[in-house]
């Protein structure tokens, strides 16, 4: 609130006012003029693309999130997780090619990282590739055993492939890690109906 105060005008003031309103639940479209103010005043600032394109994404407007992260991404390409939601929100919007498109360039800079091999495991599930995806899902849950959301992603894509033995394993992982995960019941349901043993 200090720097909105002392700083009127200048791009970190807008960006921090407009984030400020956002967190408070203030205005979203008063915050969105804000956050665009900022970008046109200092374009090359990834972390205010970053920002909007979050504001878009809680908004469902997944289109314009995919293409902010993306910009984000363009201009800081240490900020893999931004690729991943650039593409996560293409899939979202419909864009499963563009998405598969980004993916294939950000892979140009780096060729693997947990982030891209989530992203292409959600290209996978899209395409209706669910074995693929599982694979890749498991690659980043064994390279980081100790959380669970990764054992989660495994789980469904398990679920969806019908691969009992990967689904099971991931059940037991879960259930090491955060036995009071709600969904697992939907995963334990789902091995029941596949009569995995």
């Amino acid at each position: 609130p200090a720097l909105v105060r002392d700083a009127p005008g200048s791009f970190r003031s807008e960006w921090t006012a407009a984030m400020l309103m956002a967190q408070q639940g203030h205005d979203p479209k008063r915050a969105e003029r804000m956050l665009r103010r900022a970008i046109e005043t200092h374009p090359l600032a990834g972390d205010l693309w970053r920002d909007l394109a979050r504001q878009m994404h809680a908004e469902g407007r997944y289109r314009e999130a995919a293409d902010y992260y993306w910009t984000s991404w363009r201009l800081n390409h240490t900020y893999w997780i931004d690729a991943q939601h650039a593409i996560e929100d293409g899939i979202a919007a419909g864009e499963v090619d563009q998405a598969a498109a980004r993916l294939a360039r950000a892979r140009a800079f780096w060729r693997e990282s947990p982030q891209l091999r989530q992203a292409a495991a959600d290209i996978a599930i899209a395409r209706g590739r669910p074995l693929k995806a599982m694979t890749l899902r498991r690659l980043v849950a064994w390279e980081f055993p100790a959380d669970y959301p990764n054992w989660v992603l495994t789980a469904d894509a398990a679920l969806r492939a019908g691969q009992c033995t990967e689904l099971r394993r991931s059940i037991r992982r879960i259930r090491d890690l955060k036995p009071d995960y709600p969904g697992l019941w939907r995963f334990e349901a789902g091995a029941d109906s596949l009569e995995c043993p």
